[in-house]
């Protein structure tokens, strides 16, 4: 069967709140597609949003290794892993997804906590001096990814 296919039925039995069945299609395009970065991409979201914070980890990695010019799978991988309290890593994550889209805001706010969570005070101030420069500062994205991972 279509991957496709099973990601679209996923995506749908997700909206109605099948959200194990709507899982279960998922694993099953990963599986007819293992090296397609899009499927473990929506894996892991699904996999996330359902507290699954372990699993999703390990989806996203397998994204950004098969779509590894997707800076949004990269940063998403990034606040996964600050919000398991892994914040080396995010910063590891965070930089490269700066590095392929230098103008998401976000990312920088993002880079900038987690240096913050990882002790690095001056790395984190730099980044938020960085992002004042910038346009349309994103505090929304900001607070959300600091109430996560305070509340850990």
């Amino acid at each position: 069967m279509n991957p496709f296919y099973r990601y679209k039925l996923g995506d749908a039995l997700w909206h109605t709140g099948c959200f194990d069945e709507a899982i279960l299609q998922l694993e099953l395009a990963v599986q007819i597609a293992p090296n397609d970065g899009f499927y473990h991409f929506w894996l892991a979201d699904m996999l996330y949003e359902v507290g699954r914070l372990a699993d999703a980890i390990v989806e996203m990695q397998q994204a950004t290794i098969f779509s590894p010019w997707d800076s949004y799978y990269i940063f998403k991988l990034g606040v996964m892993y600050l919000e398991a309290g892994y914040p080396s890593d995010a910063v590891m994550a965070l930089r490269r997804a700066i590095e392929l889209s230098p103008s998401e805001r976000t990312y920088y706010a993002v880079l900038a906590d987690a240096y913050r969570l990882s002790g690095n005070v001056e790395m984190a101030e730099a980044y938020l001096k960085r992002l004042g420069k910038m346009d349309d500062y994103d505090l929304a994205s900001l607070a959300v990814v600091r109430r996560r991972s305070e509340a850990n």
